[in-house]
Formats: C-alpha cells, sequence, structure tokens
C-alpha cells in the first residue's frame, strides 16, 4: 500500500497528491502518475505543507491528514491532527485517533487543513496557551 500525501502547489495554492521528495536545497515535489497512463507528474509544492493521509476517514467520508482541524461530535472540541512517535493523535488534546475510531460513539468531522485556516490555529494556540497558563497557577496555589 501507498501512502497518500498531499501539499500545496506553489504558484496556484492548490492540493495535489501523490509521493513528496525533498531536496537537499529545501525545495520539494509531489509526484503522481497521469490517469490511465505510467507518465509522472511532478508538482512543485510548499515543503512546510507535505501532510500524511491517516488510515481513517470523517463523518462525512472525507479522508483525514495529517495537519487537519477536526471537530469531535460528542464535545465540539476541535484540534489538529499530528503524527508523533509512529502514531496520529492531535496536538493540543492528546486524543488518540485509534481509541476515537474504536469507540462506536465518537466520531470526527474535518473542519480544513491548518494551512487554510490560521485564524483557528492561533485561537487552538490561544486556548492551548490559557489551560497550561491556568495549570501553572492551580499548582502554584496548592504549593502554597
Amino acid at each position: 500500500m501507498i501512502i497518500q500525501y498531499r501539499a500545496k502547489a506553489l504558484g496556484s495554492n492548490d492540493w495535489v497528491y501523490g509521493v513528496p521528495v525533498k531536496f537537499d536545497d529545501g525545495d520539494a515535489i509531489l509526484v503522481t502518475t497521469r490517469p490511465g497512463s505510467r507518465d509522472l507528474i511532478a508538482t512543485l509544492v510548499d515543503a512546510n505543507t507535505i501532510s500524511m493521509a491517516t488510515p481513517y476517514v470523517d463523518i462525512n467520508g472525507d479522508p483525514i491528514y495529517e495537519g487537519d482541524i477536526v471537530r469531535r461530535n460528542l464535545t465540539n472540541q476541535e484540534d489538529i491532527i499530528i503524527y508523533e512517535d509512529g502514531y496520529f493523535t492531535t496536538q493540543y488534546n492528546n486524543w488518540s485517533l485509534e481509541w476515537i475510531f474504536t469507540n462506536r460513539d465518537e466520531s470526527l468531522e474535518i473542519v480544513g487543513p491548518k494551512e487554510d485556516h490560521p485564524n483557528k490555529v492561533m485561537a487552538l494556540e490561544l486556548i492551548e496557551m490559557i489551560s497550561n497558563s491556568k495549570e501553572e497557577d492551580d499548582e502554584f496555589s496548592s504549593e502554597g
């Protein structure tokens, strides 16, 4: 099985899909085949936007990629999918995707790629900073 990747094409800012190749100078391409042939298509992409597909789909049947902002249907919380230590999890709440998708009452909906929603990413970062600050305040007050 070939792992699917996506990235933003330079110039058009469209999402393209294929297998990434990174060069020593920092440039990157995604390579795919032309439908119905063996011709290869290489697209120059923004290396910072390359993301790997998870083995999961959201509530609408759309594939979930690393870097997607997702919303949990039970809590309405949003978070960003990351790949860390061999597992897909979330950046701020540390939800295991494997656990979410084996829990029959739980599902995720893709809000969009983080590159397309910079304000949501800033909001998630702010919530995380406030949460960490509150935890530090709680620890400090309990030591007193």
